[in-house]
């Protein structure tokens, strides 16, 4: 990638994980070191810009969060992998989630985006728990759906900035949560 475009998405990244906001032009031009002139050429618009932006923020989410190694693990162990790996993922994309929800001008690139990472979730939550409908039965997709729930982005928001929960404590209401919604199911021993 060019050196000046990879700057601005940077730079876009850096300013919205440090405010909370969206970034101005100027804003963006001053910390990427890069003209307003030049930006708008390098994206052609605000639009191209969010584009690209979303699609360097996706690829930092798979950078810096590669999916763990579940298959030594046992179930209470893959729970508690996955839930740290996914709270994770969370607290890098809050600041960027809240920024899309206060400036919906494309509301369809950031459902898109969404729909990226839910979809990266849902394959991590398959590779965890393959076994999710117990030895010898057919998977419980009322079971997945459960879970998936529980582990969404929005309940993770809740847990974190509604009821001021910390980042451990939120992730052991998970765990034990998801834990104990298995064992109910008979897909871990009690």
């Amino acid at each position: 990638m060019e050196r000046s475009k990879l700057a601005v998405l940077q730079a876009v990244n850096d300013i919205v994980r440090e405010t909370g906001e969206a970034p101005t032009a100027d804003t963006l031009a001053k910390r990427s070191g890069v003209s307003r002139r030049s930006i708008f050429r390098l994206f052609g618009s605000k639009a191209g810009l969010l584009k690209a932006a979303a699609e360097f923020t996706y690829g930092q989410i798979r950078e810096r969060f590669p999916i763990p190694d579940f298959s030594a693990a046992d179930a209470p162990e893959r729970v508690s992998k996955f839930v740290e790996h996914l709270s994770s993922i969370y607290e890098y994309i809050t600041p960027f989630r809240r920024v899309s929800e206060r400036n919906p001008q494309d509301e369809e690139l950031i459902e898109r985006e969404r729909e990226r990472i839910e979809a990266l979730y849902e394959s991590q939550l398959r590779q965890a728990f393959a076994e999710l409908g117990g030895a010898g039965r057919r998977p419980n997709p009322t079971l997945r759906d459960t879970i998936q729930a529980l582990v969404s982005w929005n309940t993770w928001n809740y847990l974190r900035n509604e009821q001021h929960h910390a980042i451990e404590y939120a992730r052991t209401i998970l765990t034990q949560a998801i834990l104990a919604l298995l064992q109910q199911h008979g897909v871990i021993g009690k």
